[in-house]
């Protein structure tokens, strides 16, 4: 059972955000491609535009551990390594805040740095403590921080076996010594507890987490500790007779050590390894798996740890962790290489290369997001290719901010991986060989292995062999199968040699020289084959060896044309190929030939980088797809039906190049055909019918219900307003007419209804009540409540809610309706589901600026969801002059949860909200819509249609949009009334969510303007 510790100073913080319920289901973790680091240069002014420009998903940004609370407050911290642009704790923590801030504006997630263990102070001196020391002493912050967990900051250290503290003065930041924390002594954990809820509350989504080392510590936590561990694994006979050790209890250790030279290693010492490791994997889970996670669920969290060249038990701070351990909780993975591959030496075959490192990384982890510091500010292309090519995280790491050529080079490389995301989120390696790291030897502390490993992995890059990579405890019998050949270094009498004679005959070739690296991937959302191709070749400066230079000095030699015969997946035949690179602005098109189960190719000439992107196509019959009837108001470019239907027939998308949707259209009935219509071109070229009647599209002109699902899109088109401002599109009318099809045929199919249900509540409610009455599927809604959010957040499951208030723009009837959506799908969350809403009101005009003085709502709920817009028509103190029309909508629900919605046409033109919980905390965000084709987020709501019409069950409840049809009715007769409060018996209606938000992935190109 795995044990879980909970220390005292848990209490001293109420949960941030509402009540986490413990246990509850944490969101899938981010998955992501493309990163950025920065440890300096991240004040300059156009940081932020640089971040757009590059499209990174993940700025690893801003420090927030011991460097910050070491150095912020003192005139050393502007220097190595954290480079703060102001001083002060609470002036720099400020500015990081709005770091934050605008990177979230950006849809990207900043990751903050936090160092664990390294100190930088004097505990004494003539003028007082200094560094980390004077913050304990003179600037600890209980208000924010809580009660410091002891009185002196020095029984928080690790202490040499006299008792003296561990200190060092390597890199004498302002002429101090470095100390270090120790995560075995629970009193430092409670300080990094502190610290992560600061950082947390400062709007970081997560942590790249340093400095995890141990030294010899013989603090009495370490002692007693490293005691436990031993017996916990040896019994008292073996522990004298390998140890030495007559009773534990009693015995002093000479050494507790960490990393040491393997080549005189001794089983104590790599116990005592071990029980470093293992130690600090335990501080790490309860300070930021479970203490960090329960202030935010969606926590993002990595370890960033040193490989080296395989630098085992000298180096390595996982080598001998467990396979059970060793990525557990972390959501990417971050290894340095240090200087082993920051250079080339290409006279002696030596690339400078992370391709072993990144392909056990990627075996070890069980294919997490992973990414490799290579500390390389020359090799900006082939760093960031050979992360992509091997399913990996690029990073843009040393790459100079202010190098306009290394910027450069960036925003084209990134924007290339951007570009072809669905070729790389998510994809999984295709190999036809496996090769085993030997972590049981390692571990026993016989590194030949390990070695052996080494040449033969080098051997089989040589050979351009596809390839993956596992730890041998890892490697089932079940694993092993798919491969067909397994590359063992535990056997001696396997050599580079020996594996050149032993490689299989049926394999994929590539004439591809010696400086060129070959993989291949499996997109998760396309049936194609990815073969990656990284060159290292370049001009050296001298004889290579040189790490040093800037991008100038990268001088990429191109790659001449060569053959590739790469073996097909068993049932796929090909249907196209195409070649890809960051330095060409179009796909090319490769002549192929297919023989005996394998696709011959050219491969063009190219610089760093190349991609051949085989499109597969299934042998025999189709798989058939649910056949989909669309009825729809009218049918042109942009309108809700072009932006849902078009992709049943043109991808994801809108451009064929995305995922195809598991649904098929085969008729199309429009209600009006504007001269801009667009759905009989479509008809043409895709073959689905053109049905005059409702009927004839959903029998498909047999007499009988044809179809599998229905798409129901009433809306645009020329029709009347209802007397409150509605526009009344036939909704009814398309349902009824759908509905006795389904009578006349004794069968129904499930029916998705755009946006609200009707627009006035006695249809809707008809709509509802007539699909439970038939035991229809149905669901219905805005695409508000899918969409991306800014940063991404949500509604705690089962948290008390007090308030929400959110803004949004016109018109009124159409816009507003989405609003009302993303806020019910926010409030649904909240203890005890949905309970149904008492009474309405809406406020215009003037009296929307006294609620704002008599904070009729909460007005700094107003603030901070104000705070999360982009695109701001006004200043904040210019409201009531830039907007002439305000309005407010006002909801009371049965709980007391009050929802106030701001309509600001002049100064607002997105949506954003912000809620508070019963605790007082809060949280915002913007709900980010595509605005531009291929308008994305109207996808994530055709995943949800997809979903009840493949499984028959509706993926979110009907009666979130019923509830808010109902809402925007009875808001739309309090306008027309002069205001009066409504009360809505009616929708005082309870029901479960049985849906939370998913964050969908970095929003693909908008089209340019002149393509819309």
């Amino acid at each position: 059972m795995r044990r879980i510790y909970f220390f005292g100073f848990l209490c001293f913080f109420p949960q941030a955000g509402g009540d986490f319920v413990q246990g509850q289901e944490r969101p899938a973790p981010f998955s992501f491609t493309r990163l950025t680091a920065h440890w300096a240069d991240y004040s300059a002014e156009d940081y932020l535009k640089h971040l757009g420009e590059v499209k990174t998903e993940v700025a690893q940004v801003g420090f927030w551990g011991a460097h910050f609370w070491s150095l912020a407050a003192t005139p050393h911290g502007k220097g190595y390594p954290a480079h703060f642009p102001v001083e002060g704790h609470r002036e720099c923590s400020q500015w990081l805040e709005n770091l934050n801030r605008g990177i979230h504006k950006l849809g990207i997630k900043p990751i903050g740095h936090f160092n664990v263990m390294f100190l930088v102070g004097d505990p004494e001196t003539p003028e007082g403590p200094r560094g980390f020391f004077k913050f304990y002493n003179d600037q600890w912050d209980e208000a924010e921080l809580g009660p410091k967990p002891v009185k002196d900051p020095t029984d928080l250290l690790e202490r040499n076996r006299d008792g003296s503290l561990i200190s060092n003065k390597g890199y004498s930041i302002g002429g101090m010594k470095e100390y270090w924390g120790c995560l075995r002594n629970p009193h430092w954990r409670a300080v990094l507890k502190a610290w992560v809820r600061f950082a947390i509350r400062r709007g970081v989504d997560g942590f790249v987490i340093n400095y995890y080392y141990r030294h010899d510590c013989h603090c009495s936590h370490c002692v007693s500790g490293f005691k436990s561990h031993l017996s916990g694994r040896y019994g008292k006979e073996d522990l004298s007779k390998l140890f030495g050790i007559a009773d534990l209890g009693k015995h002093t250790f000479d050494e507790i050590g960490a990393w040491h030279s393997p080549k005189s290693s001794t089983l104590l010492q790599r116990e005592a390894l071990r029980f470093s490791q293992v130690s600090n994997k335990q501080a790490f889970d309860e300070v930021f798996v479970r203490f960090g996670r329960g202030l935010k669920p969606d926590l993002l969290l990595a370890q960033w740890n040193h490989i080296g060249d395989f630098s085992q038990i000298d180096g390595d701070e996982k080598c001998m962790l467990p396979g059970e351990l060793w990525s557990s909780d972390e959501d990417y993975l971050w290894y340095s290489l240090g200087g082993s591959a920051n250079f080339t030496r290409l006279k002696d075959g030596f690339l400078g290369e992370g391709t072993l490192q990144a392909r056990y990384i990627r075996g070890a982890s069980g294919d997490k997001t992973y990414t490799l510091g290579k500390y390389e500010s020359v090799r900006t292309r082939v760093s960031i290719a050979e992360l992509a090519a091997n399913g990996g995280a690029s990073m843009g790491f040393y790459t100079r901010l202010k190098d306009p050529e290394a910027r450069k080079v960036i925003t084209s490389y990134y924007g290339f991986l951007h570009q072809y995301d669905n070729l790389y989120r998510d994809n999984t390696s295709h190999a036809e060989a496996l090769l085993l790291f030997p972590r049981g030897a390692v571990h026993a502390g016989n590194l030949a292995p390990r070695d052996r490993f080494r040449k033969l992995g080098r051997k089989l890059l040589d050979e351009h062999v596809l390839f993956d990579i596992l730890p041998d405890d890892m490697a089932s019998a079940e694993a092993r199968k798919k491969y067909s050949l397994i590359v063992d270094p535990n056997d001696k009498s396997v050599s580079p040699e020996t594996l050149t004679k032993a490689l299989p005959r049926e394999r994929s070739r590539f004439d591809a020289p010696a400086t060129v690296r070959v993989s291949a991937s499996r997109p998760a959302l396309l049936d194609e084959l990815t073969v990656h191709f990284v060159n290292y070749n370049r001009t050296e400066r001298g004889d290579g060896g040189n790490p040093g230079g800037t991008i100038k000095d990268e001088k990429p030699i191109a790659v001449k044309e060569f053959g590739a015969k790469v073996r097909l997946p068993g049932g796929f035949t090909v249907s196209r190929v195409e070649f890809l690179t960051p330095e060409a602005d179009k796909p090319v098109a490769l002549q192929h030939k297919i023989s005996s189960g394998s696709l011959s190719i050219r491969i063009p000439s190219f610089s760093a980088y190349g991609v051949a992107r085989i499109r597969l196509q299934k042998k025999g019959p189709p798989k058939l797809r649910p056949k989909i009837a669309a009825i729809v108001t009218e049918y042109r470019h942009n309108s809700h039906a072009d932006i849902i239907v078009s992709r049943l027939l043109q991808t994801y998308t809108l451009d064929g190049n995305g995922r195809t949707s598991p649904l098929e259209l085969v008729s199309l009935y429009t209600d009006q055909v504007p001269g801009t219509d667009t759905s009989r071109s479509l008809a043409k070229t895709h073959g689905f019918r053109l049905s005059p009647t409702i009927e004839d599209a959903l029998t498909l002109g047999t007499g009988k219900l044809a179809v599998d699902g229905v798409l129901l899109i009433g809306e645009h088109g020329k029709y009347p307003r209802s007397p409150t401002g509605n526009v009344q599109y036939p909704k009814r009318r398309f349902w009824d007419e759908t509905v006795a099809v389904f009578r006349t045929s004794e069968r129904v199919v499930p029916v998705f209804v755009d946006k609200h249900l009707s627009d006035n509540w006695k249809d809707a409610l008809h709509l509802y009540d007539s699909a439970a009455e038939l035991k229809i599927p149905i669901m219905a809604g805005s695409s508000l409540p899918t969409t991306w959010r800014r940063p991404a957040a949500d509604v705690r499951r089962g948290a008390k809610l007090k308030e929400i208030v959110a803004i949004t723009y016109g018109s009124t009837d159409a816009y507003g309706f989405h609003a009302l959506e993303f806020c019910q799908a926010l409030a649904e969350q909240r203890r005890g589901g949905e309970t149904g809403i008492r009474a309405v009101q809406m406020l215009t005009g003037k009296a929307v600026w006294e609620a704002f003085e008599k904070k009729l709502f909460d007005v700094e709920l107003f603030d901070q969801a104000w705070e999360r817009l982009i695109m701001k028509q006004a200043p904040r103190d210019k409201l009531a002059e830039r907007v002439p029309a305000p309005l407010l909508f006002r909801l009371e629900y049965v709980d007391g949860l009050r929802v106030n919605l701001l309509e600001l046409n002049g100064a607002a033109a997105e949506w954003s909200g912000a809620w508070r919980y019963a605790d007082d905390s809060t949280q915002s965000s913007l709900f980010w819509t595509q605005e531009g084709r291929p308008g994305m987020h109207f996808t994530w709501l055709l995943n949800g249609i997809e979903e009840m019409i493949l499984t028959g069950k509706p993926a979110w409840t009907a009666e979130r949009t019923l509830l808010t049809s109902g809402a925007l009715d009875a808001l739309l007769i309090s306008r027309k009334e002069g205001q009066r409060l409504v009360k809505t018996p009616y929708l005082e209606r309870q029901y479960q969510p049985g849906w939370s938000w998913k964050e969908p992935p970095f929003p693909p190109p908008m089209r340019p303007w002149s393509e819309q």
